[in-house]
């Protein structure tokens, strides 16, 4: 749930974020990049758990195979990439090679449990997309009528994150329980 919103909010922010930190010639060469990176990082931390299990599970020739065929594919797209598109088709190629790891999750899912879990993940990801969304559309209306500042900045992922969260909440994608827990924790 985090990382969607980390990933999304970047792909709003990346640009305003370095031009503010960094200058704007930064921002101009290097918004993409983020934004390339923040998604092949965020699929190492949602797969991370897969890895952690197999791992756990003795079965770490696994883990080892799909790091090999991730580096065979990403140094081979760099390769090709880097000539014609630089830093972003390193950037890209990274992100192709983590992709190959990324889905090992399904294929360690139906090897665990044999089968994927296909409504799961249908309804996790139309959940947060939906959110994802609405956050991005708060985000991107506020720093689009406001000049670049940090307190924008800072406004504007506040209310995306507020946006997230509420939708997320009027999708039942937070359980009862979970509801009930939140509720105590604002009451005291």
């Amino acid at each position: 749930m985090i990382i969607v919103f980390v990933v999304a909010t970047v792909m709003v922010q990346s640009h305003n974020f370095l031009q503010l930190w960094m200058g704007d010639n930064f921002a101009e060469h290097s918004s993409v990049l983020l934004m390339l990176h923040i998604t092949c990082f965020s699929m190492l931390a949602i797969m991370s758990i897969t890895w952690q299990m197999t791992e756990g599970l003795g079965f770490p020739q696994f883990n080892a195979l799909t790091t090999a065929i991730s580096t065979i594919i990403g140094v081979s797209l760099m390769l090709v990439l880097i000539g014609s598109f630089g830093t972003v088709g390193v950037a890209a190629a990274r992100l192709a090679g983590m992709g190959t790891i990324f889905f090992s999750i399904f294929v360690v899912e139906k090897w665990f449990f044999k089968k994927v879990q296909l409504r799961f993940w249908v309804g996790l990801a139309i959940n947060l997309i939906i959110a994802a969304v609405s956050a991005v559309v708060v985000e991107y209306l506020i720093v689009r009528s406001l000049p670049v500042s940090w307190p924008v900045l800072v406004l504007s992922v506040a209310f995306g994150g507020s946006m997230y969260c509420l939708v997320l909440w009027f999708l039942n994608f937070v359980t009862s329980d979970e509801k009930l827990l939140i509720r105590q924790v604002f009451s005291r």
